[in-house]
């Protein structure tokens, strides 16, 4: 899914990196350098490797320290478990981000193809993808050398953007079925090519993003490491994508959501809801939900859907409410992933400054700030566009992509761990280790939201006030109790200062078009035509 990298990258340095028996693992740590560095692997066994991510804080996203071509260029790309291809910026590209992007330039680096003595342009032109807000990246396919982890691959196929809305490349390391390939042929990925050269034995990484004030996680090509979730892994199955029939992303049964807080339960999800197809991606930050699911969060908590920033705002108190929702996998015997609350709120910042909740909620306390909800209604986005678990779920999960069996395994992370005890799979196409497989579930793809027409800048509407609905609301309630329903406003922020209404063109999210099943590289939140708004740590 598509980032913008902010200029918190000046607080991050690398950790040593550490290879196990059939895994590749990236550390990810929250350090005092910018400059991207690779490090020297130590073996911890045969046929794994962990490299290093690197977390940009305010965008909960997370980045991967490579090198390209000879001499070396480090780069930072985003990790995307949505998109398939490897690719970064060219040096000399045409690099033209919305209005409101920061920082601008190119934060992650650029590469520079004229530096590169075994630079090969193999496919001119043929690489592109447009994402679902009208940004793109077009170029071409070039192989050279790429580093990741103290492991070197020679000649490797990329793209390399020449013309881009981008700031910073991508790390796809989803299903080869997914590449943009302008040739209509898959070329072996990344994951592929660590199995062809043996470097892992299967097409299987696990990856643990760790809480969100942590700064710190890793991926783990080829293995899993058991110290870093806690109860049953689930191997759960995955499903094909509704628009191509086949397996090429990362879907799986969504079949149940409730929220927790000191003062009870609630039930998103009545017992008929059926399981529906959500796709687990580390590119997102955001999570998508069905209309009238986000619209029973937004009352429970007391959160209300604002136009001018085209999301969900409360006051920031409401992260100190103790509690959690439970999102469901797979059916009653599948897994359940408690993402703590304060997991989903994040300060709302306007270029680069955060905003009092008075300017939403007059009835505030003066020195509490406003908040983004990190919950996206599907109506918001384009047809076809599938529910996505983001990294505001995933960061509670500990999440096993097996692409060689078209299989998942979620666990609970072990939230800043220090163990580590990494199983490698056994062989090409093994099952995944130390997990529990769970039934597969009859799936439905078609999601009804309870949103109205199109009001001011957005599809979807608040339709009720019931706020600090239910019994888990009461909590919300007594934190937020100067707030109340009838001080929030529904309207779009008036221009004042640096702070304007959204244009209608800049909120307005076209369809993908893309070989791919659906939209990746999608960023929300949250792009408007005159600032960013972004989650900030807080």
């Amino acid at each position: 899914m598509r980032s913008i990298l902010v200029s918190v990258l000046a607080g991050l340095q690398l950790l040593p990196l550490a290879l196990a028996g059939g895994t590749l693992q990236l550390d990810l740590k929250r350090d005092a350098s910018i400059a991207p560095a690779l490090q020297r692997r130590q073996a911890i066994g045969i046929n794994t490797f962990q490299a290093d991510l690197v977390e940009s804080p305010t965008l909960a996203k997370y980045f991967v320290n490579v090198s390209i071509g000879t001499p070396p260029q480090p780069l930072l790309l985003q990790l995307d478990t949505g998109s398939s291809d490897v690719w970064a910026i060219a040096s000399n590209a045409a690099v033209h981000p919305p209005a409101g992007t920061w920082p601008s330039g190119t934060p992650g680096g650029t590469f520079d193809s004229n530096k590169s003595s075994t630079f090969n342009d193999t496919l001119p032109g043929d690489f592109g993808e447009i994402f679902a807000d009208d940004s793109y990246t077009l170029g071409d396919y070039f192989q050279d050398t790429f580093s990741i982890g103290g492991v070197s691959v020679e000649m490797f196929q990329m793209g390399i953007a020449i013309n881009t809305t981008e700031n910073t490349g991508i790390l796809g390391v989803g299903f080869v079925a997914s590449e943009d390939n302008g040739q209509g042929t898959p070329y072996p990925n990344l994951v592929d090519t660590l199995v062809s050269q043996t470097i892992i034995s299967t097409q299987a990484y696990s990856v643990w993003l760790d809480d969100v004030d942590a700064g710190k996680g890793q991926i783990l090509f080829g293995g899993i490491d058991t110290g870093k979730f806690t109860g049953t892994l689930a191997n759960i199955a995955m499903y094909p994508s509704a628009a191509s029939g086949n397996i090429d992303a990362m879907t799986v049964a969504f079949t149940s959501l409730s929220i927790t807080t000191s003062s009870g339960t609630t039930a998103l999800t009545a017992s008929e809801f059926p399981a529906t197809a959500a796709v687990l991606d580390t590119g997102t930050a955001t999570t998508v939900l069905p209309d009238d699911l986000a619209q029973k969060l937004f009352d429970i908590s007391g959160a209300t859907y604002n136009a001018g920033f085209d999301a969900a705002v409360l006051p920031c108190a409401a992260r100190y409410v103790q509690g959690y929702l439970s999102f469901g996998f797979a059916g009653p015997d599948g897994p359940v992933i408690k993402v703590p609350i304060s997991e989903m709120i994040f300060p709302a910042i306007i270029n680069g400054t955060t905003v009092s909740a008075t300017v939403l909620f007059p009835k505030a306390a003066a020195d509490d700030l406003l908040c983004l909800l990190n919950v996206t209604p599907l109506s918001v986005l384009s047809p076809g566009i599938p529910l996505l678990m983001g990294d505001s779920v995933l960061r509670s999960a500990y999440v096993v992509f097996d692409l060689a069996n078209e299989r998942i395994g979620l666990a609970q992370t072990n939230f800043n761990s220090t163990q580590s005890n990494v199983v490698p799979f056994e062989s090409l196409s093994a099952a995944i280790p130390s997990a529990t497989t769970v039934s597969e579930t009859s799936l439905t793809y078609s999601v009804t939201g309870t949103a109205v027409a199109h009001v001011t800048l957005s599809p979807f509407s608040q339709i009720t006030t019931d706020f600090f609905s239910g019994s888990a609301g009461l909590a919300f309630s007594s934190v937020l109790a100067a707030v109340g329903s009838s001080t929030a406003t529904t309207t779009g922020i008036q221009s004042t200062g640096t702070i304007t209404p959204a244009s209608p063109a800049a909120t307005t999210k076209s369809a993908a078009s893309s070989s791919r099943p659906f939209t990746q590289n999608l960023y929300i939140p949250f792009v408007l035509s005159a600032f960013l708004l972004y989650p900030l740590l807080f």
